[in-house]
């Protein structure tokens, strides 16, 4: 039992545990039960002690994690359970706590099979795409959103993910990568040609200005209505989870304005909207949501020029089409926009 409950409490028992856990088991034997019935309530009782249930740590002051703490934290961060053999015994020996021993132990156990706990949760999570099980695309405008199709655009971001943490890829090619995964039937939602069969494999799709996070049905969808786009949801979407900059809590929604005002030629930003803008095709998509710009736009104003672009809905005219964001101005170039996104909308005069 003393094997057991170390593994349980993923740490040494003490004698104190040992012996309360054999008491257990002595209790049960002397009312005339089976050897078996004996080890059964001894491990029940391990089972619901918090030692097992809860990461326990003493509280107190700032210190160092010792090794099967540090153990403990590692497998349940990468692994979604208890340390292997391995690492226990390496928080025995205390070589777990030296740098080097511990980096490989992280290139280790995200090499094992069980870090795609790790990836599915983290990035689901971090990107809301569980809340595509719940997003119900309009049916007359999009027959072919089903089930089947939502299991296959939520797989497509935890590859994704996966892949940049394994292969250690730039922080950037979250939001300008060149490459997804695909299988026959996403490939046939995003429009790409090519030999495709119910396994996902990795394309190259540099020159369908769909890679990166931006660029996923997933989350365009997550970040849409059931019938059309949302410019806002996305925007926040990005300051949010993205970029970390939620926008201020303060801002009510009656003060936003879904008309554009025409900017004065004087202004310095005219070119730039001081409402909602859709800067980036991807503002406009929808489910099928067939990109003709790179996402990493969004994010990177400087590298938007000045280019002519598609009505947008929220004109007031048919003839006032969206603008470009200037970069000719230093102050616009400093602001991107997301933040134009969520800008109130100009006081009424008097």
């Amino acid at each position: 039992m003393d094997k057991f409950a170390t593994r349980a409490y993923r740490r040494p028992v003490s004698p104190e545990e040992s012996n309360r856990i054999m008491t257990i088991y002595q209790l049960v034997r002397k009312n005339n039960d089976s050897y078996e019935q004996g080890i059964r309530v001894a491990i029940q009782a391990v089972l619901v002690n918090p030692n097992f249930l809860f990461r326990i740590e003493p509280a107190g002051k700032s210190r160092d994690l010792n090794g099967y703490e540090l153990a403990s934290r590692l497998s349940f961060f990468l692994w979604n359970s208890i340390p292997d053999q391995t690492l226990y015994d390496l928080a025995a020996s205390g070589e777990l706590s030296k740098p080097k021993t511990l980096e490989a132990q992280v290139q280790r156990m995200l090499t094992d099979p069980k870090a795609e706990r790790f990836s599915t949760d983290f990035s689901t999570q971090w990107l809301q795409i569980r809340r595509l099980e719940e997003h119900d695309a309009d049916p007359e405008l999009f027959p072919n959103f089903n089930q089947e199709l939502k299991v296959d655009l939520n797989q497509e971001v935890i590859l994704y993910f996966r892949d940049m943490l394994t292969q250690n890829r730039p922080i950037t090619e979250f939001i300008n990568g060149k490459f997804t995964f695909l299988n026959h039937r996403l490939a046939k939602h995003y429009g790409i040609s090519g030999d495709f069969d119910q396994n996902f494999r990795r394309i190259d799709v540099s020159s369908q200005n769909r890679g990166g996070l931006l660029g996923m049905g997933a989350i365009l969808s997550v970040t849409s209505n059931p019938n059309r786009t949302s410019p806002v949801k996305r925007g926040k979407f990005i300051m949010e989870q993205i970029l970390g900059t939620p926008p201020p809590h303060h801002l009510q929604t009656s003060v936003f304005s879904t008309t554009r005002k025409k900017p004065s030629p004087q202004h310095e930003c005219a070119n730039a909207s001081p409402n909602i803008v859709p800067t980036h095709p991807a503002h406009r998509a929808t489910v099928p949501s067939t990109l003709t710009d790179s996402p990493l736009k969004i994010l990177m104003p400087s590298a938007v020029s000045a280019q002519k672009t598609e009505p947008s809905p929220l004109t007031t005219s048919e003839n006032s089409p969206a603008k470009s964001l200037s970069t000719d101005s230093p102050t616009c170039a400093k602001t991107s926009p997301v933040e134009k996104s969520i800008s109130p909308a100009p006081s009424p005069k008097n």
